[in-house]
């Protein structure tokens, strides 16, 4: 019978191929330059910026960005803008700095302090202006009711 020996050759050629890294707490492992959909809690919040991106009460200028915070702990890989090779972020991820222009930031206020579901292309955070491991260049968010997270 040939169809058991096509199953195994199957399942070996599977097991040859790499899978998805998973972190801890059942999330998946994010991916610099990938789409991604993220459902969480949005806030608001105010880092230091130029000159010298440590204390605002130093003089340093006020930034304010909005953050998806989820409670599912994501791995996070990137490469690095030197040689090009893949490096895994440290730790689990859970905040993401959305990168949105002025339009998606006047139309989505009410999100703020909401749960909501974004979606959009991950990049890993690399200047003193990205305040998270892994960022998020906002495609599309919109509400996520309570019963969906």
């Amino acid at each position: 019978m040939l169809v058991p020996v096509r199953i195994a050759s199957v399942i070996s050629v599977l097991m040859l191929l790499p899978g998805p890294v998973v972190a801890e707490g059942d999330g998946g492992c994010l991916v610099d330059g990938e789409p991604a959909e993220l459902t969480g809690k949005v806030w608001r919040e105010t880092f230091p910026g130029p000159p010298n991106y440590e204390s605002i009460q130093d003089g340093d200028e006020p930034q304010t960005y909005w953050i998806l915070t989820t409670d599912q702990p994501y791995c996070g890989e990137a490469y690095s803008m030197e040689s090009g090779d893949a490096y895994r972020i440290p730790g689990e991820l859970t905040r993401f700095q959305l990168v949105l222009d002025s339009d998606q930031y006047r139309d989505n206020q009410s999100l703020v302090f909401e749960n909501a579901t974004v979606t959009g292309s991950l990049f890993a955070g690399h200047t003193g202006h990205h305040h998270t491991a892994m960022l998020i260049d906002v495609e599309a968010i919109e509400s996520a009711s309570e019963c969906c997270l």
